[in-house]
Order: C-alpha cells, then sequence, then structure tokens
C-alpha cells in the first residue's frame, strides 16, 4: 500500500511521522480522496483522526504556499521603513498583506 503521507510536505510528514507514528485508517481515506482533489465525508468513531484528516492537508497546503512566496526580501524592507519611522509601504506588500482569508475550518460541536 502506498505511503498515505507522501503528498503532505516533508516537514508535515516528518511532524506526523513523530507525534503520530502512522496515519488512521479514516485518516489514509480521506487523504487518497483529497489528494485528488475529490469531496470527502469521514465517518469514523470519536478519536480516530477525523478533525487531523480534515485540517492537516490544509494547514499543509498553506504551508506549502507561504514556503514557495517569491521574494519575502520585500516584506522585510517595508517592515524595517515601519520601524524606522517610514509608514510607506510598496504595492507588492499591501498586496501580500490583502491575501484574506485562506483557511476556514468549522469544527463540529456536541449537542
Amino acid at each position: 500500500m502506498p505511503d498515505a503521507l507522501e503528498p503532505f510536505s516533508p516537514a508535515t510528514q516528518q511532524w506526523f511521522r513523530n507525534a503520530f507514528g502512522t496515519p488512521t485508517a479514516a485518516q489514509e481515506g480521506a487523504w487518497e480522496s483529497i489528494s485528488k482533489g475529490e469531496n470527502a465525508l469521514i465517518i469514523a468513531p470519536t478519536g480516530s483522526g477525523k478533525t487531523l484528516a480534515a485540517f492537516l492537508w490544509a494547514l499543509d497546503a498553506l504551508y506549502r504556499g507561504k514556503s514557495t512566496e517569491p521574494d519575502q526580501r520585500e516584506l522585510t524592507i517595508s517592515a524595517q521603513a515601519r520601524k524606522n519611522g517610514d509608514a510607506r509601504e510598496t504595492r507588492k506588500t499591501k498586496k501580500q498583506r490583502a491575501g484574506g482569508t485562506r483557511i476556514l475550518y468549522v469544527s463540529p460541536l456536541k449537542a
């Protein structure tokens, strides 16, 4: 059977293995569907890793997106300018800051 953690970034794979060892059946099934761009409905008992199955994919995608963003130097220059009393920001910095919501996770509540 293929490694269910293979689609994740190396950092996420290492963290997961150190924290949990191996994925649960619910996680493996969910990640197989999610990695193909399919929707997934995870039905499994409490404590089977459903929340992490749903949320880890989104967190890893956010991490991968941030780690590959071009030219973080512009942000550093702008932050240094503000520290020195120059509140002006470049158009690029404003655009990067104005990215909006990237992940919205609604946790189910117990009745």
